[in-house]
């Protein structure tokens, strides 16, 4: 029985945030990931400025943990950019990994929200508390080809 809760709130057009909290398990992010692609599936490329708010979480498996990598990879092709907001060392842990891992090359990861709006908006860089992600979706060059 899942113990993590999730939210998915498409607030504008163009402004999708993802609320996870409690104990995320695999059956969790799931439910998120079916109600996310649906709350999507008409987005077009690029166009998505994207909230991970993952402060309410305690922890995760790592079940749920290979899932948000699939989710941040599907929308990495539909974001214009991506922010995660945790404050806790398992949270920071979870958005570090699922940055790194799904791919998207304008990524921010921040303690608090109006420092993700200010982000999202364009009004602040990176300062103590943020961490930006370049080049995460950068795939490796293959010897052979090139």
């Amino acid at each position: 029985m899942a113990s993590g809760h999730f939210q998915v709130q498409r607030s504008t057009a163009t402004q999708l945030t993802l609320l996870l909290s409690g104990v995320i398990d695999e059956e969790t992010v799931l439910g998120c990931e079916r109600e996310m692609r649906a709350c999507v599936a008409l987005a077009e490329r690029g166009t998505l400025q994207i909230l991970w708010d993952l402060r309410g979480v305690s922890s995760y498996s790592f079940e749920a943990r290979i899932v948000l990598v699939r989710m941040q990879r599907f929308l990495a092709v539909k974001a214009a950019c991506t922010v995660y907001v945790a404050d806790e060392l398992p949270a920071r842990s979870l958005a570090l990994w699922a940055a790194h891992m799904g791919g998207h090359g304008r990524m921010c990861i921040t303690a608090d929200l109006p420092g993700a709006h200010a982000w999202l908006a364009g009004e602040s860089e990176p300062t103590t508390g943020r961490h930006l992600v370049h080049g995460a979706s950068t795939p490796p060059k293959d010897k052979a080809a090139g």
